[in-house]
């Protein structure tokens, strides 16, 4: 191969997901994790930049402590605990000497808080520039929203796998799952099910039929549908692959370590709908930033702010819902309740109740100044989708 036909070299972000890491004995499954760490190994040293999002920590923990009654949600966070420590030890083990992974537990507020945020890009950045492997999964220790199914985590891992997609820049997301891509129906519950080989739209990603959740994991089709919809408007191209069959695996990687090689086993490409490169503050505030309230703007209000680069102000605003502060993020909703884009918010919500619907020359003297204090939500401090 010549210099010319080197492939590229990548950011690829990896998710696995429980119903792969383990067999049908719900055991650890030891030669499909070796294949996996074995492939990412092979990236690894090829001079790509490689990521993994992994699940399994609760699962390994449940069997390894059997007789605790795991119903309450402090003994799925100790479950947790016993578990991670067994999750990355074992791909420490599979994992070629020669490569060195490190642990990221994560909670939803590390990533909601701008400057917890920016640490942990830097700290990932630093991890990549030495060619270290970072392993990443929810902090279900300390979680307590994940594991009690409330709002304010990342739900799953598929979600969580996109979001550091979008957050750390990465050029494809490969979400890994026990069958061969997306259908045009349930492939285990019907013969005439088809595989989807490519996605271009969010209207094509909307139409898939999901398969429902598994009984030993807690994300299903749709949590990998919304992760591939949200990596694909953050720039970052998603494909599903089969984890259970190793050949399948190899063969993707052989084609992003040869561009001799085409893709020609069963999978699905969902296409980044976008190609621009938004910058840190607003790629953080596009992804998962945590959201605390969100307010709804009138017609002309949407117009300004979709089609003449305007800031948000409070005359255009007709509706303020939820409880936030000054400096939090919030949703920018239509007349129809569509998200049209998120902001950072300069007025708490009852100053923003207060003062929704007045002219900028309205406002009471102590909610406006400086720093865009007119703005409810200034031009440089937003995203729209």
């Amino acid at each position: 191969m010549t210099k010319s036909q080197k492939p590229q070299k990548k950011r690829i972000v990896f998710k696995v997901g429980t119903n792969v890491l383990v067999d049908k004995n719900n055991k650890l499954s030891s030669s499909r994790l070796k294949s996996i760490c074995d492939q990412l190994a092979r990236l690894s040293k090829c001079g790509n930049e490689v990521l993994l999002v992994s699940s399994g920590a609760v699962g390994l923990g449940r069997r390894s402590l059997p007789k605790l009654k795991n119903s309450t949600l402090v003994a799925k966070q100790a479950l947790a605990s016993v578990g991670q420590a067994q999750l990355i030890e074992a791909y420490r083990k599979n994992f070629n000497p020669s490569i060195h992974v490190a642990q990221i537990l994560v909670t939803h507020a590390d990533l909601s808080r701008r400057r917890t945020y920016v640490h942990l890009r830097e700290t990932i950045e630093e991890l990549l520039k030495w060619r270290v492997i970072p392993i990443i999964n929810e902090n279900d220790t300390l979680s307590v929203e994940e594991l009690s199914t409330e709002k304010k985590s990342f739900g799953d891992n598929d979600k969580l796998s996109a979001i550091v997609s979008a957050k750390i820049d990465a050029d494809i997301l490969v979400l890994l799952t026990d069958v061969d891509g997306l259908f045009t129906s349930n492939p285990k519950k019907s013969t005439s099910a088809t595989l989807i080989s490519e996605i271009n739209s969010f209207s094509e990603l909307r139409g898939v039929s999901t398969l429902g959740k598994s009984a030993i994991g807690r994300g299903g089709m749709t949590s990998k549908l919304d992760a591939a919809q949200l990596a694909s408007m953050s720039g970052v191209e998603t494909f599903f692959v089969n984890g259970l069959k190793k050949d399948r695996l190899k063969h993707f990687v052989d084609t992003l370590v040869s561009t001799q090689v085409k893709m020609t086993k069963p999978h699905t490409r969902v296409v980044a709908v976008t190609t621009h490169k938004i910058k840190n503050k607003k790629r953080w505030l596009q992804a998962g930033s945590g959201l605390k309230g969100a307010i709804r703007l009138n017609e002309g209000a949407v117009e300004a702010v979709k089609n003449k680069n305007a800031s948000v102000l409070a005359v255009g605003i007709t509706q303020v819902i939820g409880n936030f502060k000054s400096g939090d993020v919030i949703q920018i909703l239509n007349s129809q309740d569509s998200e049209i884009g998120r902001g950072i918010s300069f007025f708490s919500s009852k100053e923003l109740d207060t003062v929704k619907g007045l002219k900028s020359s309205e406002l009471p003297k102590q909610l406006s100044g400086e720093s865009g204090g007119k703005a409810a939500i200034h031009r440089n401090n937003l995203i729209l989708f």
